[in-house]
């Protein structure tokens, strides 16, 4: 190798090394703030009138989704909130445009569970063989309680 390519392969070790860094540092940071997030979340609930809820979710090749969400009192469930979801799309000149709309109770509890403590303490539970499981809280307890499994990828070789 010339000294102009080990010196790049040091400078990617290094931005390699300084991104896994940064990437452990945000991770801390996350769960470190979840107690917080958490009380936030479920005293909305409260305050919405929600007296427990159930998710079911399912995690495989890139995608993950909320299979189903129940709540007492189940008629909530399609209620607006007062909190809003922004997302990107395109206008009828296929120009980027940026919408705003106040979220369902159910969307509200979906992009906690999934944004928030998923990606939290199960990052990547969507991906490949994925988990699955369901996520119960009740407002007596105030406590969130993860049911879940997953995969594990196996391979051995064998010759005879």
């Amino acid at each position: 190798q010339t000294p102009e390519q080990k010196q790049g392969v040091i400078d990617a070790e290094k931005s390699m090394k300084e991104w896994r860094e940064q990437r452990e540092k945000e991770e801390e940071e996350k769960k470190t703030n979840f107690p917080k997030l958490k009380l936030q979340f479920t005293d909305n609930l409260r305050g919405m009138g929600i007296k427990s809820f159930k998710c079911y979710y399912s995690g495989s090749g890139d995608e993950g989704m909320m299979e189903d969400v129940e709540i007492v009192p189940k008629e909530y469930l399609e209620h607006k909130t007062p909190f809003t979801k922004s997302f990107e799309d395109f206008d009828e000149n296929n120009k980027v445009i940026k919408i705003t709309e106040y979220q369902t109770v159910k969307e509200y509890i979906e992009e906690f569970l999934c944004e928030e403590l998923l990606e939290t303490f199960h990052d990547g539970w969507e991906i490949n063989e994925g988990q699955n499981g369901d996520l119960s809280w009740d407002y007596k307890t105030n406590e969130i309680k993860h049911d879940f499994e997953y995969q594990v990828p196996h391979n051995e070789e064998e010759t005879f």
